[in-house]
């Protein structure tokens, strides 16, 4: 499969990846996490129940590949935006952002 193709059932993948424990965790990911009070299981529940955001997907030059958004809310409320890249059968959390924050 060409890498600058995106992959059309982005959250179907990831449902598989969550079933079969192929969900994996950049350094960068877990920072950020520790920064903004997030939980690998928020992280997961929002994977599982969230959108995917197409609008704001892109294409990374430097790795040749699509980061994907997937948005949606904790168990708590917190609005939280998911960056993940497909590394298959694997899924990569590259980043996750905080809706809520203002900075």
């Amino acid at each position: 499969m060409s890498y600058n193709l995106k992959f059309k059932n982005i959250l179907q993948h990831i449902k598989y990846a969550l079933s079969n424990d192929k969900i994996l965790y950049s350094a960068h990911a877990r920072e950020r996490m520790k920064q903004r009070g997030v939980t690998y299981p928020e992280i997961e529940f929002v994977l599982f129940n969230g959108f995917h955001n197409k609008k704001k997907d892109k294409f990374n030059q430097e790795y040749q590949c699509w980061d994907y958004a997937i948005e949606g809310k904790t168990v708590d409320g917190k609005k939280i935006r998911i960056i993940v890249t497909i590394i298959s059968p694997n899924v990569l959390v590259v980043t996750i952002i905080d809706l809520n924050r203002k900075d």
